[in-house]
């Protein structure tokens, strides 16, 4: 609104004083600066792959792109850098951008079609698509992006399964790569994958040569073997002791106290005070307390007893 009161005024002649003037371009140069930050920030959000918050910064500067070029009065508001027409240099810079990140999203497509199974824990396809599934409320066309990304993927486990129902070796590297990276995949992807793989795992251990052992053959121990020796035993496999020692107070600690712990003394230490306190105490319940381990003292004539013998009589 001030642009425009500034320039009719200044077409009009009625105003030509050097105070408009200087307040004009003082408009200028904030409006300038102010996009050309959109487009910086625009910039790094995309180095980082931050694909929403450049979708963000893109609209954004569109819009105020937009609404400068529909007044007439404001067409040459933003100043260019070439020369060759209004905002030439800001909307240049803005479809070079769009592009440099359109190339970029293509980019990451063809990474994964090129990536090994084995490969998705350094770079989890999940990641990658709640960033793009995020952008992709802002600007609809990124959902092609998703699909595409999506069709690489499928494509590339129903490539490795197949591998792996050729080979038929349930231990193979192949397969166990898929299993794990099935983990990897985004939520809505994760049941259909997850039938491929889980398809081919029953197909090899149904064709397998490796003969299957039962449970009884395999603990079986041939008579000539002498008795096991636990003390031989690696000692990764062994419970470590708690590095906290006696002042442990984790409730469900995993880890070996070899001397103990207080809390567990202080603990003990309750109960026995407890069981004293109520060894000589009356039960405030009398007759009529139901509880069979109530440790106080009863009057004769409990009904729990008297209702226990009488349905033993019957």
């Amino acid at each position: 609104v001030l642009f425009k009161d500034l320039w009719v005024s200044r077409i009009d002649g009625t105003t030509m004083g050097n105070q408009i003037i200087n307040r004009l371009d003082r408009c200028r140069r904030i409006v300038s600066e102010k996009m050309y930050g959109w487009l910086t920030e625009m910039a790094q959000y995309a180095e980082g792959d931050e694909f929403k918050y450049a979708e963000v910064y893109r609209a954004r500067i569109q819009k105020a792109l937009g609404a400068l070029q529909n007044n007439a009065g404001l067409r040459h508001a933003v100043p260019t850098e070439s020369g060759d027409g209004p905002m030439v240099s800001i909307k240049s810079r803005l479809d070079a951008l769009t592009k440099d990140i359109n190339d970029q999203m293509h980019r990451i497509v063809e990474r994964y079609r090129m990536m090994e199974l084995k490969e998705y824990p350094m770079d989890p396809p999940s990641q990658v698509y709640e960033k793009l599934e995020t952008a992709s409320k802002v600007n609809a066309a990124i959902l092609q992006i998703i699909h595409d990304l999506s069709d690489v993927i499928f494509k590339k486990f129903a490539a490795d399964m197949k591998k792996v129902r050729d080979e038929c070796d349930p231990g193979g590297a192949l397969l166990v790569s898929a299993e794990r990276a099935v983990n990897l995949l985004p939520q809505s992807w994760k049941e259909q994958i997850r039938f491929v793989v889980e398809d081919a795992r029953s197909f090899v251990t149904a064709n397998s040569n490796i003969p299957v052992l039962s449970r009884a053959d395999a603990i079986a121990v041939p008579a000539d073997v002498g008795p096991i020796d636990n003390t031989s035993r690696p000692v990764h496999n062994r419970k470590p002791s708690c590095k906290f020692g006696v002042k442990c107070k984790h409730t469900h600690c995993a880890f070996k106290h070899p001397q103990g712990r207080l809390i567990d003394d202080e603990a003990d230490a309750k109960r026995d005070a407890a069981s004293a306190a109520s060894a000589g105490a009356l039960c405030q319940y009398g007759v009529k307390c139901y509880r069979g381990s109530c440790r106080m003292n009863h009057p004769a004539g409990r009904l729990i007893y008297d209702e226990a013998d009488a349905k033993l009589d019957a």
